[in-house]
């Protein structure tokens, strides 16, 4: 899967995947509260302000509009306390993370449920590798950066697809269709 990411600011950008030959998969939205998702293999679209999930990208328990953070090698959570380690701490949700850094660099995270691992990431050479207890992970590569003239249009919905609940839509998996 390709995937590319046009971030316009805090809790506002578009995703848009496709396939190695360049077909595409889905189209993601997120303005604020509301997100819409476009599944272009069965046709279907949804629009929502609730949490949404999208199984293909292995967030677990992380929120779509921690997406860009996380794929700029960062920890996606802010400690709960300002003098909080930076090494091991727990974020204002009250979930624990640790951090390994080697010469100032993150070079992996970890999310905890209890005493065990349920999201880490590790970075990558240009990129990084997500993975989740459940066995799913996300591997990616950076490889073109480049500022936004200007902020894309809205993401259209394309004449003919079909309106679906999200949860329906987004529970579906990634190979189907």
């Amino acid at each position: 899967m390709r995937l590319a990411l046009l971030d316009t600011g805090p809790a506002a950008y578009q995703a848009r995947a496709s396939d190695a030959f360049g077909r595409g998969l889905w189209s993601l939205e997120l303005a604020g509260p509301r997100a819409t998702f476009v599944d272009h293999r069965q046709r279907l679209f949804c629009v929502t302000e609730e949490d949404l999930r999208l199984p293909e990208l292995a967030l677990g328990s992380l929120s779509l509009d921690r997406l860009p953070t996380l794929l700029d090698g960062a920890i996606p959570a802010t400690p709960r306390g300002a003098g909080d380690d930076p090494g091991d701490f727990v974020d204002v949700e009250g979930r624990r993370w640790t951090a390994r850094w080697e010469n100032g660099v993150l070079e992996a995270w970890t999310l905890w449920r209890g005493d065990r691992p349920l999201l880490w990431w590790q970075h990558r050479e240009e990129g990084g590798m997500l993975s989740h207890r459940d066995g799913a992970q996300l591997r990616w590569r950076r490889s073109v950066t480049e500022p936004l003239g200007e902020a894309p249009p809205p993401l259209a919905l394309p004449a003919g697809y079909l309106a679906a609940d999200c949860d329906d839509l987004t529970a579906l998996p990634a190979g189907a269709g």
